[in-house]
């Protein structure tokens, strides 16, 4: 090691004028310490300006603002649409620390990749609200944005904008034209716009009373994923090249253009492109459809009775799950279009048989020598005219109609109160693939005014979402589709007297709408399914997309938060008290609360152990006998509120009469409830019989009040079942 005096000394610095250019400055060595620059500028030579440290490197400070957009996109996904500058200061823009402006006057940013970084940090979050109301404060179970939480954001995620070339534009309206069967031209261009497709009809969403009758050549809905909209690009590319390569006359003779001289005219094969015999005789003898559906109307019920049947199903099933529109339906049933679309007759035929549960004429059962009356059957003749109709016309090759895609709902809802509720879940994923066939999960496909065809559509396909989910949750099965696979709206919350008024759909303000209850019962269901999702997926460390592993803990913690923000978002109209005079919000409100009490023994149902501990020591004294009480898990405690709860809606409910509500809920809600008050009856009495083992007698009388307590409980469940079990076939079949 060199000594010390021998070591390099540090250069002094440069000059105050070398410094500020960045050169070298040699003012150091030279005598008078007047530098050579200096000296050839005729410029002061100054040592005078104090030396100031250089700031971070560039790359350190890119870094850091894109962790910090990387965590404010977190914190954005755990806590929406809440405003944290109060404890953070104005937001800053990039870069401006270049500048000498202030950085609390720049203007708040939204980073282009922003919301992808927040893809890549966390799983896609299930969005069940429109809006978030939920209090941090107040809560106690608020996850750290370290845990990587699975809160349930409460508002719709608007898509994130992003500049595209021309290509991608091309692409884009590509896969929109070829789903929706449009063409993209504009009005403020001259242009003429090229495109394969014209002459097809747009997609789907068919509703008309003569659809069955006409042959049409409409396109199936085809993904971002699918090759369709890259090959109609490629005609489009192939198009452009011929207009621009070949003399006007030649283009007249190979790409026919329309009059109006903007658009291509059609170009295809009329005997290639319409619907070929063969299929049509396939489809369901389309031929002789009138010979087909006259055989199944003489098996509808006389007239009287036919008009009972559809007065109940819009007073009993249609106020919970409205899937028609009364006016319309009564409109077409009064036409006798029955008579010509075997579809809709397909649709009157099961409110025939959904109804006749809650009829009382006898003429609603199967006709036969047996003298004996079996109200389980009452209109199985009619779900079998339906499901008759399913099988001759076997609509495989061509997309559904409306009143098909309602027949699978209709289906769905005969079979939950049968034996055959498994059957149920299948029709209602069938029913689901037909309309994500032609488009009904998209809110692109539907127009940009309410109309009655869309509202249709809309409601089909979200009773279609509602029974999958409640039928993957009684079945233990996963959910034909989940949240991120449509982004259709919620139905309009205006009342069928409304649709066709002077000011169509517009809900009185001062009237609560009927459909308020069935959005909230969707919403809810959505809780439902990301429970399914997340706490009874069966490889848990694949949850999400991200292949991103998630605590068990948090996920109950945000869903407890989730099922607290739906509770406070109800209408007041829809919040259950025995003083409820109004039956219909009775009804809808019952079904609803007792729905919310099963998603939140459904969340808290997997922390039950399946082994409890073990009861408390032995007392020493007669007086602390009184005070031990029977040890439970949190789990089976939050579980056994719930399932009073319940009991409290279903003893009002014997009270008023089981037939005003709706017997499938109260069935499930009964089994689920009666089996939590079993579960902790026995419970009790392993713990009451160990006390005995230890010898202490003086605990019998609270453990065996505590038992009595249970078994009560269970007893009005009991009671509950017992009522419904001569109607209800799904009764027996669940034992």
């Amino acid at each position: 090691m060199l000594p010390s005096n021998s070591r390099r000394r540090k250069k002094d610095r440069a000059c105050d004028a070398c410094r500020r250019r960045k050169i070298k400055c040699d003012g150091p060595w030279m005598l008078g310490n007047l530098c050579t620059n200096c000296l050839h500028t005729r410029k002061p030579c100054t040592y005078v300006e104090t030396s100031k440290p250089r700031g971070p490197p560039k790359a350190y400070v890119t870094g850091l603002e894109d962790r910090l957009e990387a965590l404010e996109a977190l914190l954005e996904q755990i806590r929406p649409n809440t405003d944290f500058s109060d404890e953070l200061g104005p937001p800053v823009k990039r870069g401006s620390w270049k500048s000498d402006s202030d950085p609390s006057k720049a203007s708040s940013f939204k980073s282009a990749n922003q919301k992808s970084l927040a893809s890549t940090v966390l799983p896609p979050v299930l969005i069940p609200f429109e809006k978030h109301t939920h209090d941090p404060a107040k809560d106690t179970h608020v996850v750290s944005p370290t845990s990587r939480s699975t809160h349930l954001s409460f508002r719709p995620r608007p898509r994130p904008k992003r500049s595209r070339t021309d290509f991608d534009a091309t692409l884009s309206s590509s896969e929109e034209d070829y789903s929706t069967g449009t063409s993209s031209s504009s009005s403020d261009t001259d242009e003429m716009v090229i495109t394969s497709l014209k002459g097809r009809e747009r997609i789907g969403l068919r509703a008309s009373e003569a659809d069955d009758a006409q042959e049409y050549n409409n396109i199936r809905f085809h993904g971002r994923s699918s090759t369709a909209g890259l090959v109609e690009t490629t005609r489009q590319f192939k198009h452009l090249h011929m207009r621009e390569t070949l003399s006007p006359t030649q283009l007249e003779s190979t790409i026919p253009i329309s009059p109006d001289n903007k658009t291509v005219a059609q170009t295809r094969r009329p005997e290639f492109w319409r619907t070929p015999h063969w299929e049509l005789k396939y489809e369901g003898a389309r031929t002789d459809s009138n010979e087909v559906l006259e055989g199944f109307l003489q098996y509808f019920p006389p007239p009287n009775v036919a008009e009972t049947l559809i007065d109940l199903y819009f007073l009993h099933s249609n106020i919970i799950f409205p899937l028609l529109h009364r006016p319309t339906f009564t409109r077409q049933w009064k036409q006798g279009l029955h008579r010509r679309n075997i579809w809709f007759a397909c649709v009157c035929a099961l409110i025939f048989a959904v109804a006749s549960r809650w009829c009382e004429d006898e003429r609603v059962l199967p006709t036969g020598d047996t003298k004996e009356v079996d109200w389980k059957l009452a209109g199985g003749r009619y779900f079998e005219i339906g499901v008759e109709i399913h099988r001759v016309r076997r609509n495989l090759l061509h997309p559904a109609s409306l009143f098909e895609v309602q027949t699978f709902t209709l289906i769905g809802m005969y079979l939950r109160g049968s034996s055959a509720l498994p059957t149920a879940w299948l029709a209602i994923s069938a029913g689901m693939r037909k309309a994500m066939d032609v488009g009904a999960h998209r809110k692109r496909v539907y127009g940009t005014k309410p109309s009655i065809n869309d509202e249709l559509w809309k409601r089909a396909f979200w009773h279609l979402v509602v029974f999958d989910r409640l039928g993957g949750a009684s079945l233990g099965r996963p959910c034909g589709i989940t949240e991120e696979d449509f982004d259709l709206e919620l139905p309009l919350e205006v009342d069928d007297d409304y649709w066709e008024a002077g000011d169509p759909f517009k809900q009185p303000p001062d009237l609560p709408s009927l459909i308020t209850a069935f959005n909230q019962f969707i919403k809810l269901t959505q809780i439902m399914a990301f429970t399914l999702r997340t706490l009874y997926a069966l490889d848990k460390s694949k949850i999400f997309r991200g292949m991103v592993p998630i605590e068990r803990d948090n996920i109950v913690k945000n869903l407890s938060v989730a099922l607290a923000d739906w509770l406070k978002n109800v209408p007041e109209h829809l919040r259950w008290s025995n003083n409820m005079t109004d039956q219909v919000y009775s009804s809808q409100s019952s079904t609803l609360f007792s729905t919310f009490y099963l998603t939140q023994m459904l969340v808290y149902r997997p922390l039950i152990p399946s082994a409890y501990p073990a009861p408390p020591a032995e007392p020493t004294s007669p007086q602390d006998c009184s005070l031990i009480q029977p040890a439970f898990d949190p789990a089976i405690v939050i579980c056994m509120e719930a399932a009073k709860s319940c009991a409290n809606m279903v003893e009002f409910q014997l009270h008023q009469g089981l037939r005003h509500y709706h017997p499938p809920n109260i069935i499930n809600v009964s089994y689920l409830c009666a089996g939590i008050f079993l579960l902790v009856g026995w419970n009790l009495k392993v713990q009451e019989k160990d006390f005995r083992n230890k010898g202490t007698q003086d605990l019998k009388p609270p453990l065996a009040q505590r038992i009595e307590e249970n078994i009560a409980q269970a007893k009005i469940f009991i009671r509950a079942l017992e009522a419904l079990k001569p109607r209800w076939e799904v009764v027996d079949s669940m034992l």
